[in-house]
Parts: structure tokens; C-alpha cells; sequence
């Protein structure tokens, strides 16, 4: 397999869909019901690093890989996830309990910086039934989970300090737009290094 520049793929990707994820974080902090509110974070947060991660396999490996179907992969991990993800999101947004900041941050800090890494996990393990000699997930994890605390856990915590929905607004755009790139740029150079 020969080394691409992934800067490159990040950079049309960005270009693509930037405008979108920020239209839809802005309708999410206007006033709208809490179902729209779910389906807003349910889009930018779950699906939309989905077809990220399709476009960065179709990217890197051509569309399949050792016979085995990307598409098929794709949509059962996908599918898993989307139930679980409605579900939860449904209980958050329209339990009818109004969620305090602490539960709102718990919750984002979870969708918008843990999933994408969990999502590229189940990746690397389909990935690595295909590749000889690809290393273990948990070695990437180590070296990268520090930096998504550090950086992205940062700008939540500094978004809820400031208490206000102009601060969360940016917040949660920042981390939309950079954090599933930033961890399929670390991944992709930790497999490569490797092959």
C-alpha cells in the first residue's frame, strides 16, 4: 500500500460538507423543537462521521478490501450504532426533563469526541482481518486519547465555562469539523507506518 497525502483528503472533504455541519449547528441553538434538536445532533454527530470514514476506506483502499465489502461493513456497524444513538438521543432531548449544563456536557463530550474513536476501533478491526501485520487498536488509543481530552475536552470545558450558547455554538462546530479528520489523519499514519 502506498502512502497517500492525507492532507489532501481532509482538505475536500472539509470542503464538501464544512458549510453544512456549521448550518446545522446553527439551526440546533435556534428555536426549534427538541426533535429537531436530536435529529440535528443525530446528523452532524453519528451519520456524518459515517460517510466520512466511508469516503476516507474508498480514499485509502479502493472500495473494497480483500473481498470484503466496505458497503456491507458500513452498514451493519452503522445500523448498530444509529439504534443505539436514537435511543439515547431520543432520552436525552425528549425525556421531558429539562437536562442541566453538567448533563449536556457529559452527554456531548461523549458523542462529539469518544464515538468517532470508538467508530474507528470497529474500523481497524475489520480493517485488520484483511491486512497482515497491522498492530493492535489499543497502541493507537494510548498514544491518541490523551490528545483528544487534552484538545477537544478543552474547548467543552471552555465553551461551558463561559455559560452562554454562543460559546457551545462554536464549540460544537470546532469539534465537528476537525475531530473525526484529526483522527483519521493520526490513524491513517499509525497504519501506514506499520505496512
Amino acid at each position: 500500500m502506498n502512502k497517500k497525502n492525507i492532507e489532501e483528503f481532509i482538505a475536500a472533504e472539509k470542503s464538501r460538507s464544512e458549510g453544512v455541519l456549521v448550518e446545522k449547528i446553527d439551526l440546533y441553538f435556534s428555536d426549534i423543537e427538541q426533535q429537531d434538536k436530536a435529529d440535528i445532533v443525530f446528523e452532524a454527530f453519528t451519520r456524518y462521521p459515517f460517510g466520512v470514514l466511508k469516503r476516507f476506506h474508498e480514499w485509502a483502499f479502493g472500495s473494497d478490501l480483500a473481498g470484503k465489502s466496505v458497503d456491507e461493513y458500513l452498514k451493519k456497524d452503522s445500523e448498530a450504532h444509529t439504534a443505539m444513538q436514537k435511543d439515547n438521543l431520543d432520552g436525552f432531548f425528549i425525556s421531558g426533563q429539562k437536562k442541566t449544563d453538567a448533563e449536556r456536557y457529559e452527554y456531548f463530550s461523549g458523542i462529539s469526541t469518544i464515538f468517532p474513536l470508538m467508530m474507528t476501533a470497529n474500523y481497524h478491526n475489520w480493517v485488520s482481518d484483511a491486512i497482515e501485520g497491522v498492530g493492535d487498536f489499543g497502541a493507537f488509543v494510548d498514544s491518541y486519547m490523551p490528545k483528544i481530552v487534552e484538545k477537544y475536552h478543552g474547548v467543552l470545558n471552555a465553551a461551558y465555562d463561559a455559560g452562554d450558547n454562543g460559546a457551545k455554538k462554536s464549540a460544537y462546530v470546532f469539534i465537528a469539523k476537525n475531530n473525526i479528520y484529526e483522527i483519521l489523519r493520526e490513524y491513517y499514519n499509525w497504519l501506514i507506518a506499520q505496512l
